[in-house]
This record gives structure tokens, sequence and C-alpha cells, in this order.
């Protein structure tokens, strides 16, 4: 008995009012097709391929974080800020700029405003610009009188970190190599 009341329950809630003016607004809702998700998807490869070039090519810089909000889109389980910074590179006055970046989930306390965070700027087009990862990983150009983002200075762990930060695509395995070398050396 108590099945075919339960039907009957259903049955007024799907033929309600109600429900008929949720499925028209979800039928007159536009939802972004296969190939909007293929643009997007695009233009991330660009981002990233272009943060890429400017670890490698570009000016180092210090950015100071004014504003941080997420965009709702993730990139491997990394949310994206947009993040509003005060930038200062070497021989430039300090400009704010506002970006989007891929922030590791547990480092989203160290990009709240006020903190000063390392960066590379392209120097034909100083507006665009990317967080030095490797540099903040390894405590370089944290905010004066915080802890860097190594929880511990055991080699060990500071290895195992670096690690981490290679395997989720933060690091390059050049960087990685790198900060291993520099890591290594201190022993």
């Amino acid at each position: 008995m108590g099945l075919w009341k339960d039907q009957k329950e259903l049955f007024k809630a799907v033929t309600s009012p109600e429900f008929a003016e949720l499925d028209q607004r979800a039928k007159q809702t536009e939802r972004p097709g296969m190939l909007d998700g293929i643009r997007q998807a695009n233009a991330l490869l660009g981002q990233m391929g272009e943060q890429q070039r400017l670890l490698t090519t570009g000016i180092p810089g210090r950015a100071r974080i004014d504003a941080m909000a997420d965009t709702g889109a993730t990139v491997n389980e990394q949310p994206i800020a947009e993040l509003t910074m005060t930038v200062e590179v070497p021989g430039m006055n300090p400009y704010q700029v506002t970006t989007q970046q891929p922030v590791p989930r547990l480092m989203t306390a160290s990009f709240a405003p006020g903190q000063t965070v390392p960066v590379k700027v392209d120097a034909a087009d100083p507006s665009s610009l990317t967080v030095d990862m490797a540099a903040f990983a390894t405590g370089a150009g944290a905010t004066p009188g915080t802890t860097p983002i190594v929880p511990s200075q055991d080699p060990a762990a500071r290895l195992e970190r670096l690690a981490d930060l290679r395997d989720r695509g933060v690091l390059t395995e050049e960087e990685f190599a790198a900060q291993k070398a520099r890591i290594l050396s201190e022993l």
C-alpha cells in the first residue's frame, strides 16, 4: 500500500505547476556545448604554454596580492584564482595587474591579500606575468615575517614537497632538478 501511495505523491509532484515552471526554465537555460568545452581547453593549454615560457624567459620580480577571487574553474583539481597584484620589477615603477593563475589548494592561504609572491614578467608586455611557484615553494619571495610554504627544513621533507610539485605540473623537470641540487648542496 505504501508503494502506491509514494508513486501517487511522486506523480502529483511531477505534474505540479511548480515542476512545470522549473522544467520550462531548465529548457530555456543555455548549456555550453562540446565545442565550447574544446575552446576552453585550448585556451587553458595556451595559457599554460605562456606560463612555461614566462618561467624560463621572464624577468624576476615580486608582487603583493591586493585581491583574490575564485573563478569557479579548475585545472588538475587546482582552482583558478583571479589575482589582482601590485607588481615590482627592477627598473620599473610599481604597477597593478589582474591575472588568472592556478593555485594549489594547500597554498590558497598564502595568496591572501597582503602576501608577497615571486613572479616572472614578460619584458615586452609587463601585464603578462605568472607566479613563480618554484621560488615560492622554496620560500624565495615570501612575505617577510611569514613562514615559507615548505613546512619543514628537513631536506627529505623539502625534496618530497618538490617532487609533489613536479608531479602536479607546477614545476618542470628542469626546475625540479635545480631545486633538488640546491637542497642537496646544503647538506
